[in-house]
């Protein structure tokens, strides 16, 4: 299997070499004098942060509620042995993972059962996955986009309804209606 594109190359670099800042001044993590450079296309995907069960749920739901249009582009369009190899790769998947969605018969069956174990993995094994899908796939990442972006105009709606409702008195301040994880999510896009 070939090298993917975004994949890091390690070098050493000789004692007498002066050590050299990494991205925004800072130093390059992981052992002295050892350092990487990456190769390919950026990414907006690098920095994920550890799961938790509640973010593992939240995903596995909202990868659930995929408008149907977008849905079915992306059950049509997206190959999925293409994209598990890159995702063994990276260690997101096993191989025994990777066998088991690849022996479905249909690929409807590989992508819908790829789904269910992406959302499994949490916010690192999706965070990989589009970066993946931004590289070779750009209009199938742009359907997961249109999907966020149609959620969170959902939500602005939804807090504008209860500030509302709030102002007439028939309703509790929008603050109690909005999840933490929510607020988050708004602040991603502002």
């Amino acid at each position: 299997m070939s090298r993917p594109a975004d994949a890091c190359v390690v070098w050493m670099m000789p004692t007498e070499a002066a050590e050299l800042p990494g991205p925004g001044g800072s130093p390059f993590p992981g052992p002295p004098r050892a350092r990487t450079a990456e190769t390919g296309a950026g990414s907006w995907f690098y920095h994920c942060e550890p799961t938790t069960r509640r973010e593992k749920e939240r995903r596995a739901e909202q990868l659930s509620e995929i408008p149907r249009s977008y849905k079915e582009r992306i059950l049509r369009d997206l190959d999925v042995s293409w994209v598990l190899p890159h995702l063994v790769y990276d260690g997101m998947f096993s191989l025994q993972e990777c066998n088991q969605i690849l022996s479905r018969d249909d690929s409807l069956e590989r992508v819908d059962s790829f789904f269910l174990k992406l959302c499994s993995k949490g916010p690192k094994a999706f965070c990989a996955f589009c970066s993946h899908l931004e590289e070779f796939c750009p209009y199938l990442l742009t359907c997961f986009f249109l999907y966020l972006q149609e959620q969170t105009r959902r939500i602005l709606q939804d807090v504008a309804a209860a500030e509302e409702k709030a102002r007439v008195g028939t309703q509790p301040e929008p603050s109690s209606v909005l999840e933490t994880e929510d607020r988050e999510s708004l602040q991603l896009f502002n």
